[in-house]
């Protein structure tokens, strides 16, 4: 599942319209595609299921990352010169020819392991995070909307993923299949402990969220403990801030409900947008700014500023623009 061939196989059909396509597939299994699209679920469809699909997407993050710093294993283009960079088009320079899987249990050749493990900050390609947080994103939607197309077209953007990544040559089989199984995972615990009538910690249905140790342990709890494991920093950043600004709204009782009329809703998610883009900046425009935000305590904190300012802002400062209808409010 570590062959070259496959990728191979996929760029011998390579065509202008079809490296477009498949790059704009590729283009929304990236983060600001996700905080874009979560922004306008929250704020313009349903606050409670576009968090907890927000915890899928960001609990698949964390996993896929951890994995990929625990395995280390290369990407296709890495191994094999011979591979062509069909997203960017600029020619393969890398080292080594070939060096794939030699079976279909084969891994990548030794050296070729050894010497990317050996680069700092080498993006190593097992599972795919693409695919992984697509399936997390489309298949959590279809889980949560139960809407009757949702489920063939969230299958087809998944399969889509998977095609494009080993198409533009940045991820074997091996990577896009562990990805699809990460994120059925996460759905299969999130659905169980967030979504499901049995929940503990619900984030469904008529009542608000039931504070008390269970819901602490597990929305505050559990991403610090995330945050000691390698390479998961800044996703159990987002998780925290994401949680606390949940907690912080559920506890004040102002949840609101989603009722409002189109220009309402559209302005909360303009608004939600644009309060992320400045949870964005925050961290280098604060006295905090000295801090090293590229990894430890700094990126945990760089990742939690954005969604806690994005949630808490929006409804608070929603609310005080008129932003969400009267009768729509919960004291």
């Amino acid at each position: 599942m570590f062959e070259t061939a496959p990728n191979h196989f996929l760029q011998s059909l390579a065509s202008g319209p079809l490296t477009a396509f498949l790059s704009a597939i590729t283009l929304t299994g990236y983060f600001p595609f996700y905080i874009l699209v979560l922004a306008v679920i929250m704020f313009g469809v349903d606050l409670r299921r576009g968090v907890l699909l927000s915890q899928f997407v960001l609990w698949t993050l964390a996993v896929t990352d951890l994995l990929k710093t625990t395995v280390a294993l290369p990407r296709p283009v890495d191994v094999d010169s011979t591979l062509r960079h069909l997203d960017t088009g600029a020619p393969n320079k890398a080292t080594f020819v070939a060096a794939g899987g030699r079976s279909f249990l084969g891994l990548p050749a030794e050296q070729a392991i050894e010497h990317y493990r050996a680069v700092t900050g080498y993006s190593f390609g097992f599972p795919s995070g693409h695919v992984s947080s697509a399936t997390a994103f489309w298949g959590g939607a279809a889980l949560l909307f139960r809407r009757r197309w949702m489920m063939p077209a969230a299958l087809a953007m998944i399969v889509l993923m998977a095609i494009s990544r080993m198409y533009l040559g940045r991820h074997f089989l091996a990577d896009v299949l562990g990805g699809g199984l990460v994120g059925v995972a996460v759905l299969a615990c999130g659905v169980s402990l967030f979504a499901a009538r049995w929940a503990p910690i619900p984030f469904l249905g008529d009542t608000d969220l039931r504070l008390g140790i269970l819901a602490l342990a597990g929305l505050v709890g559990a991403p610090l403990l995330l945050f000691f494991l390698p390479g998961a920093e800044l996703n159990a950043g987002r998780l925290l801030g994401l949680n606390l600004g949940y907690l912080a709204l559920a506890a004040r009782g102002r949840l609101p409900s989603d009722k409002g009329t189109m220009t309402q809703r559209a302005l909360r998610i303009l608004l939600a947008v644009s309060l992320a883009a400045v949870g964005l900046r925050l961290p280098g425009a604060t006295p905090l700014s000295g801090w090293e935000w590229g990894g430890g305590l700094g990126e945990l904190l760089a990742g939690a500023i954005p969604p806690f300012v994005m949630l808490t802002g929006t409804v608070l400062l929603g609310r005080r623009l008129g932003l969400y209808s009267s009768d729509s409010l919960k004291a």
